[in-house]
């Protein structure tokens, strides 16, 4: 059984079209991979204990300090990044 010309003309086309899609693939370079962040450990605050007893007037201004560090660190009230600023 004889094939005729064209059809042996299309069957090496298509052959040819594979072998150079194949190399193609070959020659594509490997995506490289993101490198995922670390995240960062919080460290533990360590708690220091009471530190005796003070006078009442110092207290109340450390108390007053302190809570002003607290609002600080929430990024309360105004200034930089986080929580509202004046009116």
């Amino acid at each position: 059984m004889k094939i005729s010309d064209d059809l042996r003309h299309i069957i090496l086309h298509l052959k040819k079209k594979k072998e150079k899609e194949q190399e193609k693939k070959k020659k594509k370079k490997k995506k490289k991979k993101k490198k995922k962040k670390k995240k960062k450990k919080k460290k533990k605050k360590k708690g220091g204990g009471g530190g005796g007893r003070r006078e009442e007037e110092e207290e109340k201004e450390e108390g007053r300090r302190r809570r002003k560090k607290k609002k600080r660190r929430r990024g309360e009230g105004g200034g930089g990044g986080g929580g509202g600023g004046g009116q």
